[in-house]
């Protein structure tokens, strides 16, 4: 039976969710799912002042300054200290030429906060337009939320910081793509016994030693101490950028008032015995303003993001894209997990309480195939999620529990405990595709195929644009979901439509042997025998091991028509 999402009383979603959500849609720039989101948060709870002055961000991005400001009013009369309230509000009052009350209202804000820096350049942006308007028609600036102020100034200027160990082979890529159009390079190395030092010197970093510590937020401090550019672009050694994007991003840096700049990170992974590849793309803040409070944090999965919103610093999303190519060697991996597992379990004992670290060690615990800790993980990830107060950034996290552990009860025969773990998933996000491919592969696994071919169709079905989340397997929208399609199409008899989807797959890569050695069943089980061979050989020139299509074509010869052939 498909699934259902049904949500029992207690399990609606509270005003702070709904919030949180909207919150999500908002950093996206998708102004309609986050209105309205903000308004269910609203009339769930009309004493929420967050969501009012949500509601409000979003009628200034529209020019709606009237509303706006209508529902800052409410939200400041409900939380009389509620600094960035009265700064949006200020700039609404200016926008409509109410310059008395935004002068007023950027003050208020000043003065719950003194050290919250966007009312005090609204202020002397509100000085100057007013002096400048002296005699003059209409001259005004733009007072935007949180100032931005376009200029003529000179490109900034950025650099690269890297911490290396032993990576002569990648780094030559990496610092050559970029090296014409950065500023300067910094360079940690923490013990390279290779030629990885001379190889950066050569490519004109500079080079500073730091002695290793199980803590890689250190070591990237260490380079950011040496740094002396605008804006800091922080990459891997198995990284590559695009040199033309670096000098639009310049462009871009000239006016942003963002603090940090959150990027897409594409990473490539391939199952060499199908000839499938899957990209994942996650965005992480990799540029950030070289300022000496904005620090890397964790020893491990390190992140700048909090010591930005410490400073209330706002992050924007660019799409200039990283290429890595960390994760396509499976000895490599499995090598950086065994690290990673360890590095982990240290950081946890420094903070118990971070839900992420608990998400990341039950990933790694699946990897290595120890299914019982990684379970422990997942729950004490979700407890922790759960009774404390979330926060929208904790809902990807939440989510990816919910799926990893859905799976993990799968495997082990607890379908309904599984189905319930994955609805929830799906009342998070019920537009993330990836949620459907997974429910997808737990009940192919299971034999429960006709499931299966719901939730895989499922994938392409929903609205992805209107996801919450920015990390996402881009395989799985095309070629890997086509191929799943295919097999359960097998299984359920329908030879047409597996037929179909196999040949969505080869228009995409005509190498992928599976595809070809199913369309070898479904025509033979058509009574296109011959056809049928012809995939199959075609199948094994793709994978020259592979096994099933070896043993079909041994059975083709023997029988003289072949529906018991491999699927």
């Amino acid at each position: 039976m498909p699934i259902k999402v049904v949500k029992r009383e207690e399990e609606r979603e509270s005003p702070t969710e709904l919030n949180e959500k909207g919150m999500m849609y908002l950093s996206r720039g998708m102004l309609n799912e986050a209105e309205e989101y903000f308004k269910r948060a609203i009339e769930m709870d009309s004493n929420y002042p967050i969501a009012h002055n949500n509601l409000a961000v979003i009628y200034l991005r529209r020019g709606f300054y009237k509303d706006a400001i209508k529902e800052l009013r409410i939200a400041t009369q409900l939380k009389p200290d509620y600094a960035e309230a009265y700064n949006n509000l200020g700039v609404a009052y200016f926008q409509c030429q109410k310059y008395t009350e935004a002068k007023w209202s950027f003050e208020k804000a000043i003065t719950i906060n003194p050290n919250y820096a966007e009312p005090r350049k609204n202020l002397e942006i509100l000085s100057k337009n007013l002096i400048s308007s002296v005699g003059k028609k209409d001259t005004r600036k733009t007072v935007v939320r949180n100032s931005v102020k376009k200029s003529s100034k000179k490109l900034p200027t950025i650099s690269l910081c890297m911490i290396v160990k032993n990576e002569e082979e990648h780094l030559p890529t990496a610092l050559n793509s970029v090296k014409d159009v950065v500023d300067e390079i910094i360079i940690i190395d923490t013990g390279s016994t290779d030629n990885t030092v001379e190889i950066a010197k050569s490519l004109g970093a500079k080079v500073y030693f730091y002695e290793w510590n199980d803590d890689f937020a250190s070591a990237r401090n260490e380079a950011l101490k040496y740094a002396t550019s605008d804006w800091i672009l922080s990459m891997d050694a198995d990284d590559e950028m695009n040199g033309e994007d670096i000098l639009k991003l310049k462009e871009f840096l000239k006016d942003t008032n963002a603090v940090g700049i959150s990027i897409p990170i594409f990473s490539e992974i391939e199952d060499r015995a199908s000839n499938i590849k899957n990209t994942t793309v996650n965005y992480l803040v990799r540029i950030f303003r070289n300022d000496p409070r904005i620090r890397f944090s964790r020893r491990i999965h390190e992140y700048v993001d909090q010591s930005i919103y410490n400073i209330g610093g706002k992050i924007e999303r660019v799409d200039i894209p990283v290429f890595h190519r960390g994760y396509i060697d499976p000895e490599t991996l499995q090598k950086k997990m065994e690290r990673n597992k360890r590095l982990i379990e240290l950081a946890l004992e420094e903070n118990s309480e971070d839900h992420s670290l608990w998400v990341y060690l039950g990933k790694t615990y699946l990897l290595l195939n120890d299914l019982n800790k990684a379970e422990e993980c997942y729950r004490r990830a979700i407890d922790i999620v759960v009774e404390g107060n979330k926060r929208y950034s904790s809902l990807f996290f939440l989510q990816t529990a919910y799926i990893d552990l859905a799976l993990l009860l799968f495997e082990r025969d607890k379908i309904d405990e599984g189905i319930e773990f994955f609805n929830k998933a799906m009342g998070i996000d019920p537009n993330f595709p990836d949620t459907y491919y997974y429910m997808g592969m737990a009940y192919y696994n299971k034999g429960m195929f006709k499931e299966a071919y719901e939730s895989f169709k499922k994938v392409f079905q929903v609205d992805a644009s209107k996801s919450l989340f920015s990390i996402s397997h881009l395989g799985f929208r095309g070629e890997i979901t086509l191929t799943m399609l295919q097999a359960t199409a097998l299984q359920l008899g329908l030879y047409r439509d597996a037929i179909g989807y196999g040949t969505k797959v080869l228009e995409i890569n005509p190498q992928n042997a599976p595809v070809l050695n199913n369309m070898g069943v479904a025509y033979i089980a058509l009574g296109e025998r011959e056809l049928g061979r012809r995939y199959f050989e075609k199948a094994i020139l793709a994978s020259p091991g592979f096994v099933k299509a070896l043993d079909n074509l041994e059975r083709y010869f023997k029988e003289e028509f072949g529906i018991t052939t491999k699927v």
